[in-house]
């Protein structure tokens, strides 16, 4: 006999002798077997909820497409989109973002009288989900009267592109204003 089939012989001897061999044999293949169960029924349930999932969603996509007034509903999301685009700035390419953008705030601060100008811009950086549209921030540190900020966020308000205020700091040493604007620019159709 070779050697593997010996000690195969061994080993039933030595389980037909030993009753709490035997048990514990039989007590590890239950909880080997009991598992392999418990983690097929989490894959199970995992596809079970998967196509739950999937069949709510093809029943609510359903439901949608066969309502009435698509054609309307086109019409006036493209209007919405128009009176938007007509917000954002324009450039051809993001310096030009930028030099557009400080013009801009120059042309507003020196017309309020502001004192101390100094101007940061961020980085110019495309705007997520929307194709084509850049983000750029800048940051006014001026010294200002006692009024000029409310007239210069009255000015930013007004302009005919729009300017949105991300922050604003005032401090009554100086008195220093701290401004932090972003304006988004449309560029060039790829």
């Amino acid at each position: 006999m070779n050697a593997a089939l010996k000690e195969w012989v061994k080993l039933r001897q030595e389980v037909a002798a030993n009753t709490r061999l035997r048990v514990g044999i039989w007590a590890i293949l239950l909880i080997v077997i009991f598992y392999g169960l418990l983690l097929q029924a989490d894959r199970v349930s995992e596809e079970i909820n998967a196509y739950n999932n999937q069949a709510t969603r093809l029943e609510k996509i359903l439901a949608i497409q066969n309502q009435e007034g698509w054609q309307t509903i086109l019409e006036q999301e493209k209007k919405t989109t128009e009176t938007l685009q007509t917000f954002l700035w324009q450039a051809d390419t993001l310096g030009i973002a930028q030099a557009s953008l400080q013009r801009a705030l120059n042309d507003l601060l020196t017309n309020l009288k502001f004192r101390n100008i100094r101007l940061k811009f961020g980085v110019a950086k495309p705007l997520e989900g929307a194709q084509n549209v850049w983000q750029v921030q800048a940051q006014i540190n001026a010294h200002y009267r006692k009024g000029d900020e409310v007239r210069l966020l009255h000015d930013l308000a007004a302009h005919p592109n729009k300017l949105v205020v991300d922050r604003l700091e005032l401090h009554s040493r100086g008195p220093r204003m701290l401004l932090q604007v972003s304006a988004y620019f449309k560029g060039l159709e790829p």
